[in-house]
């Protein structure tokens, strides 16, 4: 509570404030929703309907309805966090077309060594290059997102007056077997 948030900030501007994010570790409980009109931080336990397949929509539609107003809009999504499951297109585009080609023999000898991606469950993919084509897949998913995002800003006439922040937490780090 003793901290000013950025939306704290907007608002105190007024503007309006309004989240979509997939909640986990920015839901509002961790006052994260301090300063926002409206801060939807639902998830749904099925992870493959989380993100922009939840909010998409009701993202474009907001920013429609709000077009003639200053706004502040935060999205926050783990669409590119495992276990990878992007919707298709994406979840075959890279199939063994994958810049990282070289990892097609790679045992996953590593990954299961260090214990990460416990919600992939390994057992499922026959190489670590299944994971890194579902990955590069998410990304390509986000990005088309994304862009969908900026062409509507376009048409609606406020991409000139926008500052558009994109950020993440991390990436990943996939290991070949030469590395151990």
């Amino acid at each position: 509570d003793g901290i000013t948030t950025l939306a704290e900030v907007f608002q105190e501007h007024e503007f309006k404030t309004q989240a979509f994010t997939d909640g986990l570790l920015v839901e509002g409980k961790y006052g994260f929703d301090q300063g926002f009109d409206e801060y939807l931080d639902e998830r749904n336990e099925n992870l493959e309907e989380n993100g922009f397949r939840r909010f998409g929509d009701s993202l474009h539609d907001w920013i429609r309805d709000n077009s003639d107003e200053d706004f502040f809009l935060f999205i926050h999504t783990y669409d590119t966090h495992s276990p990878y499951n992007p919707p298709e297109p994406f979840s075959s585009r890279f199939k063994n077309k994958t810049p990282g080609s070289e990892l097609a023999d790679a045992s996953m000898f590593y990954v299961k060594f260090i214990g990460c991606h416990d919600s992939l469950k390994l057992e499922q993919y026959s190489s670590l290059l299944d994971i890194v084509d579902l990955y590069d897949g998410s990304i390509a998913y986000v990005d088309h997102e994304t862009g969908r995002l900026f062409d509507l800003l376009k048409e609606l006439g406020l991409w000139e007056n926008s500052l558009i922040v994109v950020t993440t937490d991390h990436g990943e780090s996939f290991l070949d077997n030469e590395m151990y």
